[in-house]
């Protein structure tokens, strides 16, 4: 790769993660309904996504996976956007080292939003991820441990209108 090619390249990351953080609130309504999420032995929880969102959930030993998409794009194609929300004692968080970061807030509690774009598959896509520690504190602690539970809250889109889309939506979960 020759080097300006080189430095064009770094120049449009730069840019790209200058505005993702910035504008990766959607800007449009969109019709949305409050989804019930229900962790095993926790409180359940609310999220308010787009109506042509499913829920997927998948449990685990000791811990839920909920997987956020759609049937099929506008266009019928297969979605390349999604959220996971995974509760459990034991988060596979580990956002790179130079993801950009952005405050937000879900559920009335401060997180910080880690993103960056990750092109290591056949196609690019921007990441966002975050972790709420101590979600689940003010519930009654049961035998599992469910006030030490953590929530991630990880979101994948090919381009920034539906992570925003995504991200807004995270940041309705609350517990019901």
């Amino acid at each position: 790769m020759s080097p300006v090619r080189g430095g064009l390249i770094a120049l449009a990351c730069l840019v790209l993660a200058g505005t993702l953080l910035s504008s990766c609130r959607s800007r449009k309504q969109i019709p949305t309904g409050a989804r019930e999420l229900a962790p095993v032995g926790a409180p359940a929880l609310l999220i308010d996504v787009p109506a042509d969102y499913h829920i997927d959930a998948r449990k685990g030993v000791d811990f839920d996976v909920f997987y956020l998409q759609r049937e099929k794009t506008e266009k019928g194609d297969p979605p390349k956007d999604g959220m996971g929300i995974y509760v459990g004692h034991a988060p596979s968080f580990s956002p790179p080292k130079d993801a950009q970061t952005a405050s937000g807030t879900i559920s009335g509690r401060k997180v910080t939003w880690y993103a960056w774009e990750d092109d290591s598959g056949d196609r690019t896509l921007l990441r966002m991820q975050t972790l709420i520690p101590g979600f689940f504190a003010g519930a009654k602690d049961q035998a599992g441990g469910v006030a030490g539970l953590q929530v991630h809250i990880f979101i994948w889109a090919p381009g920034e209108k539906r992570l925003g889309i995504l991200r807004d939506a995270a940041e309705t979960l609350r517990l019901k």
